[in-house]
């Protein structure tokens, strides 16, 4: 009941990937060399195969050292999908809660989803390139959720302080930690759908596209569980 109650507000007021702020010539850089390593990372799978690239391949086409790779990110399948790893995530966090404007919870652990698993890119056309590599190789979609399991316990946090938004309105203050571990699975679940079938449909994603079709699971199932 309480998750329904979740979504009947429906308005969104701001978009998630929106920056709150100007970044530095440090941050910049940071930046850029991620998103190098992500390039070279699609790139290389798209031409090789996912089974014949690695590590040490990504490093070299994007021109680092592999020890900079894992500043990055944990894994090859978290560079080929742009997923941050787990020390970028508590800093993360902390931006979305400052410029989340959702009045709808659901939308905002959605939004929250996908804000931290969607990193910018050299390239506007690396999310069709991505979509493609998740038509060739579905199991890249177990690695996205294996990746979310290892951040889940700093992802719960933040879906509870969302929550804690609506504590005595749509929730009640006993039920917070309670609900906002269905509302974070539930969310979770309808981002890595949502994601596995725009890439089947062949079609161009957005983050507003996936956020939409996340979002719409996610009601559809909490008004037919009643």
């Amino acid at each position: 009941m309480h998750l329904c109650s979740l979504c009947k507000n429906r308005r969104v007021t701001s978009q998630a990937s929106e920056a709150i702020r100007t970044p530095g010539l440090r941050d910049r850089k940071r930046l850029e060399t991620r998103a190098r390593i992500e390039d070279a990372a699609v790139s290389l799978v798209l031409t090789e195969g996912l089974e014949h690239v690695t590590v040490q391949a990504i490093s070299e086409r994007a021109d680092v050292s592999p020890r900079t790779f894992f500043n990055y990110f944990d894994s090859k399948d978290a560079a080929i999908l742009g997923m941050r790893n787990a020390s970028m995530v508590t800093a993360l966090v902390g931006e979305f809660l400052e410029q989340d404007e959702h009045e709808d919870p659901i939308e905002s652990v959605v939004a929250l989803l996908l804000f931290i698993f969607d990193v910018p890119s050299t390239r506007l056309l690396i999310r069709e390139d991505r979509m493609e590599l998740l038509r060739r190789h579905p199991e890249l979609l177990a690695a996205q959720f294996e990746q979310f399991t290892q951040t889940k316990h700093q992802v719960s946090a933040t879906v509870r302080q969302i929550l804690t938004r609506h504590a005595g309105t749509l929730v009640p203050a006993g039920d917070i930690a309670s609900v906002a571990s269905v509302t974070l699975a539930m969310c979770g679940m309808a981002v890595q759908i949502a994601v596995g079938d725009l890439a089947k449909e062949h079609t161009h994603a957005e983050v507003d596209q996936i956020h939409e079709r996340a979002v719409r699971l996610v009601r559809t199932t909490a008004r037919s569980s009643l």
